[in-house]
């Protein structure tokens, strides 16, 4: 993305990954918008998973229902 490193977010707003890649400004040019990765921590265990989403999809074809809400704690990777 534009913007490298940790951001902080208002905790009263939900995003959603499209509106998180958006706000780092956005896609830089040789970044992979197709395989973006949401590590995330999965409660009460010390395991993690890690979402595959294509946020090119989302953004250029509206494909909202790709678009997964963004929790507290989630490191994402473009």
């Amino acid at each position: 993305v534009n913007r490298i490193g940790p951001m902080q977010l208002d905790a009263s707003q939900h995003y959603t990954i499209g509106k998180v890649i958006l706000t780092a400004g956005g896609f830089a040019d040789f970044a992979d918008s197709s395989a973006v990765q949401i590590v995330r921590k999965i409660p009460h265990t010390d395991q993690t998973e890690i979402i595959e989403v294509d946020v090119k999809s989302i953004i250029e074809k509206g494909e909202l229902d790709k678009d997964i809400e963004v929790k507290d704690g989630d490191f994402i990777i473009v």
